[in-house]
């Protein structure tokens, strides 16, 4: 079932790259983290650092720097959740706070979050869940289960839910990723979220037939996403022809490859940068420019660790053929 066992698709990963990558610089980010002795999974658990720096790095992040500013954990439902599936996550929220309090030194007991992209009924009826004080689309649960649920289709649509809403299906996803790539390019949300879904939508593979039913709802959800890397690579080939007037076409691609990294990836590796100073041949650019504006980092990576062309080996000749005057005056 949803609530014991993850499910690894497009959506679940979303949620768990966005959440890892958002608050590492706050806390300690476990994703599924182990619940003994049945081998259960959280889909997210987050213990924040001590001091005011996580409060800091939390901050930009709206909605989810504030569930984050305490001990908890994240369990996102990207098709809304039956009663069962969080009868589910209730029982394994208290079994894992059981474990925790087993630990020497004993942790924080975290509060569970269970995000839901349309509205379980079944789940706020059974489990007496009241509207939260603390924003529309937010549920209490009872005191004991250390529960609360989000609706996120609920959810108002302002920048400080944006992140959250992201986590959501249909129309609440491609509303969100519209909003996203509104924001300036320096915003923490566009500089977090974008790089990511980009990613998911290149691990996908391009064979139809080697598509499964969610990586094609996560294509149609998220095409929004094509309309930004059509933008980055206007962006490059604008970078490059500017650039080119004044300094030369090879040096101007080379400051769009780094343009169009830092866009999606954040500050370019030490590697890139020197790469793109070493290369001069302009096919050569347009070739990473391409790599940097449609792949992943990691493919980016990959590229530039293959290794060069090794010249072709010279023919090895022999004494015998290499001196024919020698062999005739020995004859």
């Amino acid at each position: 079932m949803r609530g014991w066992l993850s499910v690894h698709n497009r959506f679940d990963q979303f949620v768990k790259r966005l959440a890892r990558e958002g608050l590492s610089p706050a806390g300690r980010v476990e994703t599924e983290a182990e619940v003994t002795p049945d081998a259960l999974r959280i889909d997210v658990w987050f213990v924040p650092h001590a001091g005011r720096a996580p409060k800091r790095a939390l901050a930009p992040l709206g909605l989810l720097g504030r569930i984050a500013r305490t001990s908890c954990t994240l369990e996102p439902f990207h098709r809304t959740p039956s009663g069962e599936l969080v009868a589910d996550c209730v029982a394994k929220h208290r079994l894992f706070c059981r474990e925790l309090a087993r630990r020497t030194p004993r942790p924080e007991a975290p509060m569970q979050w269970i995000l839901c992209s349309g509205r379980p009924s079944a789940a706020l009826l059974g489990f007496r869940f009241r509207r939260s004080r603390r924003s529309p689309g937010i549920y209490d649960g009872p005191t004991l289960t250390r529960t609360l649920l989000v609706v996120i289709s609920e959810l108002p649509k302002t920048r400080a839910t944006l992140l959250v809403r992201l986590m959501g299906a249909g129309q609440t996803l491609s509303r969100a990723i519209a909003e996203v790539r509104a924001l300036p390019s320096d915003a923490p949300e566009r500089r977090l979220a974008l790089p990511i879904l980009v990613r998911l939508r290149l691990e996908i593979p391009a064979d139809p037939a080697k598509q499964t039913t969610i990586d094609r709802e996560f294509l149609m959800t998220t095409k929004e996403i094509d309309k930004y890397l059509e933008d980055l690579h206007q962006k490059g080939r604008e970078e490059g022809r500017e650039e080119g007037r004044g300094e030369g076409q090879g040096e101007g691609l080379s400051k769009a490859v780094l343009v169009v990294y830092k866009a999606r990836f954040g500050a370019p590796p030490a590697a890139l940068t020197a790469a793109v100073q070493r290369v001069s041949d302009q096919a050569a650019l347009q070739r990473l420019l391409e790599i940097v504006g449609t792949r992943s980092a990691e493919d980016v990576a990959a590229a530039l660790r293959k290794p060069r062309a090794k010249p072709p080996a010279r023919a090895k000749v022999s004494r015998r053929s290499a001196s024919p005057r020698r062999a005739s005056v020995a004859r």
